[in-house]
């Protein structure tokens, strides 16, 4: 029995720590603890088959992004997955707050009270920004003549700015064989640009979850809960269009352990999303600076309510290093939004299979997966993956609201190790089948400077078109781990063959042939921290650009970046300590928001409180 126990508490553990990615700085729990060099600032993960998701975003409003992840995150023996022995020590207040130049400001508080018995609360913040200047981004001539190609440069910069935060409070009560929590909270995110306009959203959720504990023949974790936003674009000609997005629905996963090292797996999710939006007028003008521009707006449904569903039967077996889950993903979803074509995805079966084999025990696992699912496209799925992303974002826009990305197989092989007691290392390659997914693109906005021969560049702005496309990727990671030295590397090779496109004239970008991310930090006698990071993309290119004059595409590269960094922390005690950081140093037009790139280098300092 206690096999089977260990078995199904690592099912459930991986995913719950697969669910802290989308906002990993604030830890919520009955005793919040947290070391000041372990809570840092969300860097972005590059590693994704989506160009669009970037998880530092506080929503959560991709309704197959559900708390546990369903069958995607299966990970029944991982050797990273370990934990180290901690020292509980009942503080109960944690601050880590900075700012500096240009202004990034952000702040994480958590405040846990002592309370005894069986209840348990804590009161959180989390908040981040960017007040400063936005390089001005265009595409540029290479020949000196408006049919192309074009590289994608800088001129000039404008005044802008970003920020996000989410203050909440979570409720805990522990029963004897169930831990209940209550989580609700409140969301704001402000964005400003030059051409544009920018959204300004307030939103907010409220999740209950029942978890079980202990030893028994059946575990679950249940959640229920909402979450909704209103979003505000204000226009040039002082018209206004609202938005509103409401998300109520659950998501469970059952676990009932069967005799000899098996086990079944139930998961059935389902969602009721309400969509409405207002003000809505004929045609939206634009500014640039002396000139105006006038485009016809997007055939938007004002409502559309859409039920998603999901269901995730598996059978596991476990026995002798051996971990194997055979199931099937039944997924769907039904609108009444008459522009998408979410009906023409008709396959609704998906398989779910994931293979782990502990070829030498405690030190090398390998894997194989064959798996596939629907993600739901909501408004607010597409704005946590950019934030500065306007409504106007694409010529086929309607059809993408209330519309499916489906992932039609991935099928991969890998393998995880540990080189010692320090180094471990694991790699994954795999080709992977995209059906009707989110794909960056750029439309030519105004191109009144090119006309006027002042200079060999066209506005243009950041767009989305859908397009299916199959995918060849590889990634290697690796960590070291030492008293002195700490350092962890990512890399991904990707190959994005685009099979069909959205239409006339939307030709996508592909994604970047290599992405990745390390770091590195070395600490004298715990006290002293030093460490250097970096995060790149190399350059893309395609026919993605159309300007007014052709109508048609024409060929235009994105250029790579490379994010460097360095960090500094001092430790006074195990209470307090100051930490600086420096990012962009090499000055890098870094876009991890495609077309929205930060002016310079910037510096940031601030102190980390655990009371």
């Amino acid at each position: 029995m206690r096999r089977y126990i260990i078995l199904a508490a690592a099912l459930l553990a991986g995913a719950a720590l697969s669910a802290q990615n989308l906002n990993p700085t604030v830890q919520v729990t009955n005793d919040y603890q947290g070391k000041p060099m372990e809570v840092e600032k969300q860097k972005v993960q590059m590693a994704v088959p989506d160009s669009l998701l970037k998880f530092d975003w506080n929503f959560n409003y991709s309704v197959f992004d559900n708390p546990y992840k369903g069958a995607y995150e299966f990970s029944p023996y991982r050797i990273e997955m370990k934990p180290d022995a901690t020292v509980r020590d009942n503080r109960r207040f944690f601050l880590r707050a900075g700012a500096g130049y240009s202004l990034h400001p952000e702040a994480q508080l958590v405040f846990t009270p002592d309370i005894k018995g069986k209840f348990g609360i804590s009161v959180y913040d989390d908040f981040k920004g960017y007040f400063g200047k936005y390089n001005n981004i265009v595409a540029e001539a290479e020949n000196g003549v408006i049919n192309g190609p074009y590289t994608i440069s800088r001129d000039g910069d404008y005044g802008g700015n970003e920020l996000s935060n989410r203050v909440g409070t979570e409720l805990r009560y522990d029963a004897r064989r169930t831990v209940f929590t209550l989580d609700a909270g409140m969301d704001l995110m402000k964005t400003k640009e030059q051409y544009i306009p920018g959204n300004d959203m307030l939103g907010g959720s409220a999740t209950l979850r029942a978890r079980s504990v202990g030893e028994s023949d059946l575990l679950y974790d249940i959640s229920a809960g909402w979450i909704g936003f209103g979003n505000k674009l204000k226009y040039s000609d002082s018209s206004d269009r609202r938005f509103t997005e409401h998300d109520a629905g659950f998501d469970a996963r059952f676990v009932y352990l069967l005799a000899g090292n098996h086990s079944i797996r139930f998961e059935p999710s389902w969602h009721h999303v309400i969509f409405n939006q207002t003000g809505a007028p004929d045609q939206v003008q634009y500014s640039w600076g002396e000139y105006d521009s006038y485009i016809s707006a997007d055939p938007f449904v004002e409502s559309m309510v859409t039920d998603v569903v999901e269901i995730v039967p598996s059978y596991v077996f476990s026995n002798n290093g051996l971990s194997l889950m055979a199931g099937i993903v039944y997924s769907n979803a039904w609108n009444d939004n008459a522009f998408s074509p979410l009906m023409e995805k008709r396959r609704s079966l998906f398989p779910n299979l994931r293979l782990y084999y502990e070829a030498v025990p405690d030190k090398v696992v390998l894997s194989a997966k064959l798996t596939g699912g629907r993600k739901f496209n909501t408004y607010g799925s597409y704005l946590k993956g950019n934030h500065h992303l306007p409504e106007l974002s694409s010529l086929n826009y309607a059809n993408m609201l209330g519309d499916a990305t489906v992932n039609a197989f991935d099928a991969g092989v890998g393998f995880s190790g540990r080189v010692g007691s320090r180094l471990q290392v694991g790699a994954e390659a795999g080709f992977a089948r995209y059906l009707n997914a989110p794909m960056d693109w750029v439309y030519q906005a105004y191109q009144g400077p090119v006309m006027a021969g002042q200079n060999n560049y066209l506005r243009c702005h950041p767009c989305l078109v859908m397009a299916d496309y199959d995918l060849v990727y590889a990634d290697l990671t690796g960590s070291y781990n030492s008293d002195r030295l700490e350092g962890s590397a990512h890399l991904r090779a990707q190959h994005s063959e685009i099979k069909q496109e959205a239409g006339d004239n939307l030709h996508p970008f592909p994604l970047p042939l290599f992405t990745g991310s390390a770091a590195l930090t070395y600490n004298w006698n715990r006290r002293l921290f030093a460490g250097v990071s970096a995060e790149w993309a190399t350059s893309r290119s395609g026919n993605g650009l159309v300007t007014f004059s052709y109508n048609s595409p024409v060929e235009c590269t994105v250029p790579g970046w490379v994010d460097l960094g360095v960090n500094a922390e001092f430790r006074a005690n195990n209470r307090l300590s100051f930490w600086a950081e420096g990012r962009n140093l090499l000055n890098h037009m870094v876009m991890r928001d495609f077309l929205i790139s930060e002016k310079g280098p910037y510096f940031t300092a601030g102190i980390c409180l655990n009371l």
